[in-house]
Formats: C-alpha cells, sequence, structure tokens
C-alpha cells in the first residue's frame, strides 16, 4: 500500500477512534519456547502440562496448532486429550526459558513504542497513535520479525482503533500474521 495511503488510514482511525492501538500477542507461547529448543517437535502435537500421566486430571496449559486440529486447547484435561490425540506429546514448563522470552519480547516492544501495556508473559497493547512511523503496518512486520529472530518464536498483532477491537484483529491475525 502507498506511504500516503497508509497515512490517510491513519489519520482517520485517530480521527474516528481517537487512538491506534496495536495488541500483539505470541503463538502457543508455553509451547513455542519449549519447541525453538526441540526442532524435532516441530511439526507434532505439542503441550505444556506438569503431568504425563495419560490417566490424569491435569489441565493442559497451551496447546499448539498440530493439537488444535484435533480438538485439544488450553485448560483439556491430559486424559481426554490423549484419548483424543494418541500421539500427543507433553512436555514440562521451563519458567526460565519464558522470563528469558518474556524479557526479550518487551524489550522489542519498548524499543519500538513507549505506551505498552503488558496483559501477560506474552501479550501487550501498544498506543502508536503518535508512533513516528507511517505505516503502521510495517511497523507490525517489523516487530513481528524482530520477535521472531531474536526469540525464536512467532507473533501476531492485531491494528485498530481501540483495545478491544485490536484484540478482536488479533485473532482473525493468527496464526503468525497481522491483521
Amino acid at each position: 500500500m502507498c506511504i500516503f495511503w497508509n497515512m490517510i488510514f491513519k489519520l482517520c482511525f485517530i480521527l474516528i477512534f481517537g487512538n491506534l492501538t496495536m495488541f500483539v500477542q505470541q503463538d502457543c507461547f508455553f509451547v513455542s519456547v519449549i519447541i525453538r529448543n526441540h526442532p524435532e517437535l516441530q511439526d507434532k502435537p505439542v503441550a505444556v502440562c506438569h503431568s504425563d500421566n495419560p490417566r490424569g486430571t491435569t489441565e493442559i496449559s497451551s496447546a499448539n496448532y498440530p493439537d488444535r486440529a484435533y480438538g485439544v486447547r488450553a485448560i483439556i484435561l491430559v486424559r481426554d486429550a490423549k484419548s483424543i490425540c494418541p500421539d500427543l506429546v507433553i512436555v514440562p514448563y521451563n519458567f526460565e526459558a519464558y522470563e528469558e522470552v518474556a524479557d526479550q519480547f518487551y524489550d522489542i516492544l519498548h524499543k519500538h513504542c513507549n505506551k505498552v501495556q503488558a496483559v501477560g508473559c506474552d501479550e501487550a497493547f501498544l498506543d502508536v497513535s503518535n508512533s513516528e512511523v507511517e505505516d503502521h503496518y510495517h511497523l507490525a512486520s517489523i516487530i513481528r520479525n524482530e520477535v521472531f529472530d531474536t526469540t525464536g518464536c512467532k507473533a501476531s498483532v492485531g491494528i485498530a482503533g481501540n483495545m478491544l477491537m485490536a484484540r478482536l484483529a488479533t485473532r482473525t491475525a493468527k496464526p503468525d500474521g497481522q491483521f
């Protein structure tokens, strides 16, 4: 898209909605952090949980996209997840790695925006209304690329005139996209 039209689009957003918000969220955060150190798990159904007992009543904390094709999601019990996806690989938490990636993630966000509102270790709102970057889609691409290059984890970005719409736009952008 032409830079001129991006400026017009951004000005219209600001005039109509009062601000321009990005919601940046890392995709399948807990699983992605584990998989970056175990590439052999890349295309396999993987979930993070503290117990691998196939009869267990422990809840899945995070599941990757191959899992989701089987219906495995966060909060489902391990026994149910294993019954619908027998090849499911359960991996334990790695809190040190999560902290490292979260710190890197927020360093990148603060590098590109001075108004960052943290939501969790893997997601944040950015108020880019007064950003010096004229093309906000380009800024979203820069942030996503830096997150991947630095952490090895993918991120999605939603861009809208308010926080709710930006968060909903991120759902459309997933996985590994922007909207």
